[in-house]
């Protein structure tokens, strides 16, 4: 990390994690800020990644990155008044995810193949960022032990600039379904298919009214409307 990065850092924790993770060691500096929804504290952070046998090394910074009051042994009112009021260092045992993004995601990121090429990308949780307090995710390609280059980034692609807690893979059909709100707390979810070794296609969405459950699917490059069910039935 440069001087450069952290310029704009004052007081801040060192996380490490104990052992290798996915082949590198992780090192994180964070500034905690605020109190955060559902017991967390949150403020921006750098994280590092660094593989050891390869000599490489890359960083992603977080504007939010969250870690739990329990797991910093904040416990006391006190504490959470000023919490973290000096830099200190922590280190972690590492709590993996094999299960996608299942809403209880412990760590500020982690490692899950999201486009079912057999490779895991890196996964950023952007803690609280979506509906009620749901976190939304960030995903990196990697090749090998840094980051893919820009062109081959799928960041800012959908599915997968989408994803949040209401996120399900299903890697047999190799298939994304994403739950979303939409007016008046009606909700939908959109389902991704992976029809080439680099492209996905919205294929069908399920929208859920009080009402109605309204299906459309993909018809001749066109989204059109194929059944419609009553709710009250």
């Amino acid at each position: 990390m440069s001087e450069t990065d952290l310029a704009w850092q004052k007081k801040f924790v060192t996380i490490t994690y104990k052992g290798l993770i996915d082949n590198f060691s992780i090192r994180i500096l964070w500034i905690p800020r605020e109190e955060a929804p559902l017991g967390h504290i949150s403020g921006p952070g750098i994280m590092e990644f660094t593989d050891l046998a390869r000599s490489t090394r890359f960083t992603i910074k977080s504007m939010d990155l969250a870690i739990s009051m329990d797991r910093i042994g904040i416990d006391s009112e006190e504490q959470r008044q000023s919490p973290l009021d000096k830099s200190f260092e922590l280190q972690f045992d590492w709590t993996s995810n094999k299960d996608g993004l299942n809403g209880n995601i412990t760590e500020p990121f982690f490692f899950y193949d999201v486009d079912f090429d057999g490779k895991v990308e890196l996964v950023v949780t952007q803690y609280s960022y979506g509906v009620q307090n749901s976190n939304t995710y960030k995903a990196y390609k990697l090749n090998e032990s840094t980051l893919e280059n820009d062109s081959k980034q799928i960041t800012n692609e959908e599915p997968f600039s989408l994803l949040n807690d209401f996120t399900e893979f299903n890697k047999v059909n190799k298939s994304i379904s994403i739950g979303s709100f939409f007016g008046g707390g009606n909700t939908q979810t959109s389902i991704y298919k992976k029809v080439n070794p680099s492209e996905f296609k919205l294929i069908s969405i399920v929208k859920y009214t009080f009402e109605d459950k309204i299906t459309f699917e993909l018809v001749d490059g066109e989204m059109v409307e194929v059944k419609r069910e009553n709710m009250d039935k």
